[in-house]
């Protein structure tokens, strides 16, 4: 529960929780709930690393659609219509085993409130390109809850395009914000219909990320996780 807990002033409290087992998930939601600590929790079925998805976990569990479906009824009943369960999900393990139209009609089916895709297969990892087009496919497959993309969004025309491509009904920032915390501003300043967006200057990346830290122990991490990130995409700045 220390993981769960939040800042005063931080809302939406959401939280992504990943698990393989039903009643772990649902025990772990029921305990979400009734601590009031969060206003929305998504389960998480993308992570694509080998040592998760090896066990069938991760990016490889909607393939065993039995299981997923429980997952998810699980979370749902667990949440008791106080909260919305999200479910975030990538296009299969490979592009031979594509899961995600089932996977997206069971989330919606189990009373998912929404899902997100991340339009790369469980192979792929995070190289290539994200297949926007699969996005619409899976928006024009759901009938009842918005659908949201996620992949390669790393400037907010980036998500302008995505929309565009896909028809979806919002997006979900993962990879794009890491050394890019001004995103969400320009993102809000985008989808307000402002024609400019404000354009940060290094300084400014630093002082974002050095003013969200309350003590040494976090400045320390933000600022190396930063400078990992800033040196491979924001030289040029």
């Amino acid at each position: 529960m220390k993981l769960a807990e939040f800042g005063e002033n931080e809302s939406p409290r959401s939280i992504q929780l990943y698990g393989t087992e039903p009643i772990s998930i649902k025990e772990a939601v029921q305990k979400l709930v009734a601590s009031k600590y969060v206003e929305h929790i998504d389960l998480n079925f993308g992570c694509p690393v080998p040592k998760v998805t090896r066990h069938g976990g991760g990016g490889a569990l909607p393939y065993k659609q039995n299981l997923f479906r429980k997952i998810i009824k699980s979370a749902v009943g667990a949440a008791k219509d106080e909260i919305p369960i999200t479910v975030k999900f990538r296009m299969g393990i490979d592009d031979n085993h594509l899961t995600y139209l089932t996977a997206g009609k069971i989330a919606e089916e189990e009373g998912a409130s929404a899902i997100s895709l991340h339009a790369r297969t469980v192979k792929q990892l995070y190289s290539g390109q994200a297949d926007w087009v699969a996005i619409r496919k899976l928006k024009e497959h759901i009938k009842t809850i918005p659908v949201f993309g996620n992949g390669d969004i790393w400037e907010a025309h980036d998500a302008i395009e995505m929309m565009r491509v896909s028809n979806a009904d919002g997006v979900v920032i993962g990879r794009g914000c890491l050394g890019r915390p001004w995103l969400f501003k320009q993102l809000g300043e985008i989808f307000s219909g402002k024609g400019a967006i404000t354009v940060p200057n290094a300084w400014g990346s630093w002082r974002c990320n050095a003013c969200a830290c309350q003590s040494g122990c976090r400045m320390e991490w933000f600022l190396k996780l930063h400078c990992e990130h800033f040196e491979n995409t924001h030289l040029g700045i």
